[in-house]
């Protein structure tokens, strides 16, 4: 899988998470073994664009998107991408979060111009900014076993494990599902 990552396969000792215990041989993208403690397979998501024209995909497979408006500029009028499959940001499940917003705003935005509106009676568009870059990893059972960074800034291991672990954010499950965390327009 030579997209970036720095290593093509596992070895075939590598493949349930009882192994992540065990040490692993990781092959890299010039074919030399790497004898590893540990292996954290985090190379990102593969975007399930298979079906979508080869002319609106990037070089890795996701859909060439606007990064302000989450338009597919190359597909024409009021055709849009959100989620692991566009390239408007990286692929993090609380992307969406604010991408979902934008998305609307836009969709908005394109009808009303396609129903007659003026353009400057409709408004700017709403960009999309990509400003969290968050990521946090739990090595095995243990507090001390965790690294993160937020917005820039790294975390301390308890400030990882006071977030991650606990609840995985299932406080704003019942908003995603109900439809309210996007309930006003703003």
């Amino acid at each position: 899988m030579p997209n970036g990552s720095g290593f093509n396969e596992l070895a075939a000792g590598v493949e349930t998470e009882s192994a992540l215990t065990t040490n692993a041989m990781v092959t890299l993208e010039d074919d030399k073994p790497l004898q590893a403690d540990l292996c954290i397979p985090a190379a990102s998501a593969i975007p399930s664009t298979s079906f979508i024209q080869e002319s609106l995909l990037t070089a890795n497979g996701s859909v060439e998107t606007n990064v302000s408006t989450l338009r597919v500029d190359k597909a024409g009028p009021r055709v849009y991408a959100v989620g692991d499959v566009g390239s408007h940001a990286r692929p993090a499940v609380h992307n969406i979060l604010n991408t979902v917003p934008t998305l609307c705003a836009s969709m908005k935005r394109n009808l009303l111009i396609a129903e007659g509106q003026e353009e400057s009676a409709v408004g700017p568009d709403r960009v999309f900014e990509d400003t969290h870059g968050t990521q946090l990893v739990a090595i095995g059972r243990s507090t001390t076993k965790r690294v993160g960074a937020a917005m820039g800034f790294q975390l301390s291991s308890v400030m990882v494990w006071m977030i991650k672990g606990r609840d995985y954010l299932l406080w704003i499950t019942g908003g995603l599902w109900s439809g309210n965390q996007w309930a006003n327009e703003s």
